[in-house]
């Protein structure tokens, strides 16, 4: 009996100690991870030996600078589900890196320092899912990336500059695209024109956007559309730096801003402006009717306000005043003219009627 516990407790132990040689040194393994956490490597431990296949590989908070396929290359990869490469210094990545993990859904490459991401890092793999390349340095225009089944994309404070009109055009499944704490200041309906109302939501909040014309158009059909939310506090900065609601900066004059209006809008638009509840200054900034209307002296009285405003508005406006005034007064020029001549002849009457009695 004492000899059958012994033989057990070898086996074991050389079952332990076996386990043990499997598993990375610094890594932890399961049936269905490799977890090798914050170990500071330099480079993704050697995958060969390992006799399971791990749907997670969680390689986050180390050194290793860049990654290559051959770092992935090991029997029966394509069961992965998940990469985690956050935190890990990575400086580039090669567009086949992930090129042999054709089951992977999930890519987290967040808080790195890529400055560019490979359009096709993610073409041929079919089950991706979930892209995540937040806190990098993009320091540019939104990156172009090619999925047929992507559905979430996060570039949240990657330094983002701005969103390419094509830039969404290889995505046809996405749904969920998160832009939030970057640098972009215009916005534009271009890169969102593919989607069908409802069928994508964005996130946006807490970028540099201006208070423009263009962008109040582009956020108000974005809300139209169900693309974003409009409670939540989008803000904008006006042409005197002030920090305003996006949607109570636009309120009321989204009409104004269509597309197709003319040269008359901004005649309209410069109205508005003069109140403090309008924004879209900086919109005009370099029109010559702007600067002009900017340089004028201000009025002194009632007379120069009426010139002034209705010269703004042309001569047609000058001609029907000037046609009413003339009319009135030919109008009451006549009444006055027929009161004065009756008032003669009824005198000259009356005179006629005393001189008939007197001759009586």
């Amino acid at each position: 009996m004492r000899s059958t516990i012994i033989n057990v407790s070898v086996l074991l132990s050389v079952w332990t100690a076996a386990g043990q040689t499997e598993c990375p040194p610094g890594c932890n393994c399961s049936e269905s991870s490799l977890s090798c956490i914050d170990q500071r490597l330099e480079n993704v431990p050697d995958l060969q030996a390992l006799d399971f296949v791990p749907l997670v590989l969680d390689l986050s908070g180390n050194m290793l600078l860049s990654v290559s396929w051959q770092d992935f290359d090991f029997p029966n990869n394509e069961e992965v589900k998940e990469v985690y490469l956050n935190s890990s210094s990575l400086t580039e990545i090669a567009e086949d890196t992930f090129a042999s993990l054709e089951g992977l859904q999930g890519l987290y490459l967040g808080e790195n320092e890529l400055s560019t991401v490979p359009e096709t890092l993610i073409a041929n793999l079919e089950n991706m899912v979930l892209l995540d390349l937040s806190s990098n340095y993009i320091n540019g225009a939104l990156p172009t990336i090619r999925s047929e089944s992507l559905e979430v994309l996060a570039f949240i404070d990657s330094k983002i500059l701005s969103i390419p009109a094509s830039a969404l055009s290889f995505l046809p499944n996405l749904r969920l695209l998160l832009l939030q704490q970057n640098s972009i200041q215009t916005l534009s309906m271009e890169p969102f024109q593919s989607f069908e109302p409802n069928a994508i939501f964005v996130n946006l909040l807490f970028n540099a956007w201006t208070c423009s014309c263009d962008n109040m158009q582009a956020f108000h059909r974005l809300s139209d559309q169900n693309f974003i939310d409009s409670s939540e506090p989008y803000q904008c900065s006006n042409s005197e730096d002030e920090i305003v609601s996006v949607f109570e900066a636009a309120s009321g004059s989204t009409e104004m801003c269509e597309d197709n209006k003319g040269p008359e809008v901004h005649e309209v638009l410069d109205q508005v402006l003069m109140t403090p509840a309008a924004n879209y200054s900086e919109h005009l900034i370099g029109n010559e009717h702007w600067e002009q209307k900017e340089n004028a002296p201000e009025p002194e009285g009632c007379w120069d306000l009426f010139i002034n405003a209705y010269a703004q508005q042309g001569f047609l406006h000058v001609i029907l005043i000037t046609t009413i005034v003339s009319f009135l007064i030919g109008f009451v020029f006549g009444v006055l003219s027929c009161k004065l001549l009756y008032t003669l002849r009824y005198k000259k009457l009356e005179q006629s009627s005393d001189s008939q009695v007197q001759l009586l």
